[in-house]
């Protein structure tokens, strides 16, 4: 005699065979009843829904130096993977990831997205500077700073005085403080993200001494 539908969003069809667009990701309790001068029966079942829409891919990117950082901003509903073009030959994988470049100049970076729902890819261009490295610094007397760029630990050398020193980020933020022993001084650098920093050192003279460090 009939068929009806409910399918579990509130909504409901006839007919044999039956379409039906949801409007929000979910799971769903469908269930389609058959009538006929026999009687009727009902079978339910429950079904998840994933897509919606089809992906949109987005992502910014932050700093201009060597190392910069970037971050996925598109949908989300149902992600599997983000994978990187950073524009250099290189690739990377993830929701933020960072990446150093060895060369200055304007990189085309592509994310691209990869969900149960459709692929989809942004892509911008990216201007980056890469400054002058050197392998030690000489602040005063015989004071060295080394490596630089440096990954995991920062070595100070040569210290005769006691001296204070403190990290600051681009911005003049103080993001590391502490004491210089005499003699010669390691600083851990594990923490800190990659980017530019200054390092004050400041004498018992309160003579000042500011060296830029790049942290890889």
């Amino acid at each position: 005699d009939s068929v009806v539908w409910n399918f579990g969003d509130g909504t409901t069809s006839t007919g044999i065979s039956s379409l039906h667009t949801y409007t929000a990701t979910g799971i769903y309790h469908i269930c389609v009843t058959a009538y006929s001068p026999c009687g009727s029966n009902t079978a339910c079942k429950y079904d998840t829904v994933f897509c919606i829409a089809p992906p949109t891919a987005s992502f910014t990117d932050t700093g201009t130096h060597h190392t910069v950082g970037f971050k996925y901003t598109g949908s989300t509903a149902g992600l599997d993977s983000v994978v990187w073009s950073f524009g250099d030959g290189h690739s990377g994988t993830g929701i933020s990831p960072f990446h150093t470049y060895t060369a200055s100049g304007t990189y085309f970076v592509c994310a691209t997205i990869f969900t149960p729902c459709g692929i989809d890819s942004a892509c911008d261009s990216v201007t980056v500077t890469v400054p002058t490295i050197v392998s030690a610094i000489q602040t005063y007397g015989n004071v060295k700073i080394y490596p630089n760029p440096v990954t995991n630990e920062l070595n100070i050398t040569c210290i005769t005085e006691t001296t204070h020193y403190q990290l600051m980020n681009v911005t003049g933020e103080n993001i590391l403080d502490g004491e210089l022993e005499l003699g010669n001084n390691v600083i851990s650098m594990i923490k800190i993200i990659p980017g530019i920093y200054i390092l004050e050192m400041i004498s018992e003279e309160v003579e000042r001494n500011f060296i830029r460090i790049i942290k890889e």
